[in-house]
Formats: structure tokens, sequence, C-alpha cells
């Protein structure tokens, strides 16, 4: 593991476990433990994600970082970062050009802010694609991105952090 990839879960992780303590204060209420709106909000934030993963896997780059504001980051498993529209635009091209390439993701927590201006998805991935030999590989890991609602409603995927499993 590198060095920016252990600091960066260091950094990470209690910002999570903040978020998810505020968000478990703020939906206290209802049979689940969560109001009517809060449910139907991370209803929303579920869907969003789950149709940027589709669109990653679209392999149509426009697509794929449609479901991102135009500052977002993503941070592979090594380290490297790729932020903005460009350098997204170029990072995504390589990965949906890589043969066989696939993402799955299984969510097991989506908690939104106190204000629910922002939200937050971890869960397991599995990274697909082809080596030149033309041997499938995976790589099993983990999933954290953070979404921010724009005004219109819609949530827009501002950091994707893709950590590869311990």
């Amino acid at each position: 593991m590198s060095k920016f990839s252990h600091w960066l879960r260091l950094a990470i992780l209690p910002l999570i476990s903040v978020s998810i303590c505020a968000s478990a204060a703020q939906s206290s209420t209802g049979a689940s433990g969560q109001s009517s709106s809060n449910e139907a909000e991370v209803s929303r934030l579920t869907a969003a994600s789950e149709q940027w993963i589709t669109d990653v896997n679209s392999k149509d780059v426009a697509r794929g970082i449609a479901g991102m504001t135009a500052d977002a980051a993503i941070i592979a498993p090594d380290g490297t970062q790729a932020q903005g529209r460009e350098q997204l635009v170029g990072y995504v091209s390589k990965l949906v050009a890589t043969p066989g390439f696939h993402v799955e993701f299984k969510p097991d927590s989506v908690s939104l802010s106190i204000d629910g201006n922002v939200g937050y998805v971890t869960g397991k991935s599995v990274i697909s694609f082809a080596m030149p030999d033309g041997q499938k590989q995976t790589r099993d890991g983990r999933l954290l991105t953070v979404w921010r609602k724009s005004d219109d409603g819609k949530w827009l995927c501002y950091l994707d952090v893709v950590m590869g499993n311990p």
C-alpha cells in the first residue's frame, strides 16, 4: 500500500464516521429510523450511483463523466488522481478503452449530510479487465463516492476513491 493511499484512508475514514453519525442523528424519525423525505433522498442518491456505474460501463466517456461535477476527482488505488473535466475525460477514456473493462459496485452504506446536500456511498467493487494475453483479471476492492446535490436537485459525484483490499 502506498503512503498516499494509507494517508488517504486515515483522512477520509473519520469524515465518513462523522457524516454517518450526523445522518443517524438527523434521521431519527419514522419506523425505519429515517424520515420519509430522507428515505426518498437516499433512494435518489442510490439511483444516481447505480446509473453512474451503468454509464461508465457503457464505455461512452461523455456519459461516464456526465454524472460528475465539473471539479470532480477520481483517486485510483495507486494514489494517482484525475481532477477536473479535462483530466477526467483522459482518465475515463483510458479506463473504458481497456479490453474487458467492467465495474461492479454493491453499496453497503448510503448516508446524507445533515442539510441533505452531500451524500456518501461506500461499498464493495469488482473491476474486471483483460490482460494483454487475453486472460481476464478481476480486482476486488472498496469504493467511496462523495456526492453533491446540484441546484436542480440532481446528485453529481464529486469524489470517487477506489481502494484495493488490504
